[in-house]
């Protein structure tokens, strides 16, 4: 049993590997604006604009601000580079779960 969930924390950990580079050379290249006064690149949309979150403050109050920015945060996470980062670390979690299964079986 021991060398059965080792085989399998293999398997997990490089179909985890190699599924997130594959995403990962599959991506488009990020469209960024940029600010023309001191350079600096970031992402504008209607959701991060300060004008957005005073009027959907004004309508359903704090909360609703803070649980939308945890939404759009949790969304994020399975789009672009994020999706990465998310699949190899779940893979990585699995491989060590299963490896500290057979551990606590010998």
């Amino acid at each position: 049993m021991q060398l059965r969930l080792r085989i399998c924390a293999v398997v997990v950990f490089l179909f985890g590997s190699l599924g997130s580079a594959k995403f990962y050379l599959s991506l488009p290249p990020t469209l960024v604006n940029i600010d023309s006064a001191n350079g600096a690149s970031y992402e504008i949309t209607a959701e991060t604009s300060k004008h957005y979150n005073y009027q959907m403050e004004q309508i359903a109050g704090k909360a609703n601000v803070e649980a939308m920015e945890f939404r759009d945060w949790f969304l994020s996470l399975w789009q672009g580079k994020q999706l990465v980062y998310s699949l190899m670390l779940t893979s990585l979690g699995c491989c060590l779960g299963l490896l500290l299964a057979a551990r606590l079986l010998e």
